[in-house]
């Protein structure tokens, strides 16, 4: 799998993944497998990573043809592009874009102190 890195100064989501396809080649026939946020915490497919996790997203990219991550600023998004064979959850970008949207970055937080 090939990694970019991409730096943008954008915090919409949707212009992130626009600059991202850019990245990897919009002219190639790459769909957006699975995705990670790392100040929320969540990820997705939602349906086969259900819990959420940096390691599923990435296990699911992988094991479902992702031969391109997107590491966004640092590593505040991965995105993960693939031409995929086999059963796969094409995950919409208005879903996508929308639990950002909603997404409070304080509703994360760990409310149990330390």
């Amino acid at each position: 799998m090939k990694t970019h890195q991409l730096k943008t100064t954008s915090n919409d989501f949707s212009n992130i993944e626009k600059e991202a396809r850019k990245l990897v080649g919009s002219h190639q026939n790459l769909v957006l497998l699975a995705w990670w946020d790392s100040q929320r915490r969540t990820g997705g497919p939602q349906e086969a990573c259900s819990d959420e996790t940096a390691a599923c997203v990435a296990s699911y990219a992988d094991g479902h043809g992702s031969s391109h991550r997107v590491t966004v600023n640092g590593g505040t998004y991965d995105l993960f592009y693939g031409s995929p064979s086999g059963n796969y959850a094409e995950l919409d970008r208005e879903m996508v874009a929308a639990v950002h949207q909603h997404a409070q970055e304080s509703s994360f937080d760990n409310v149990q102190g330390g």
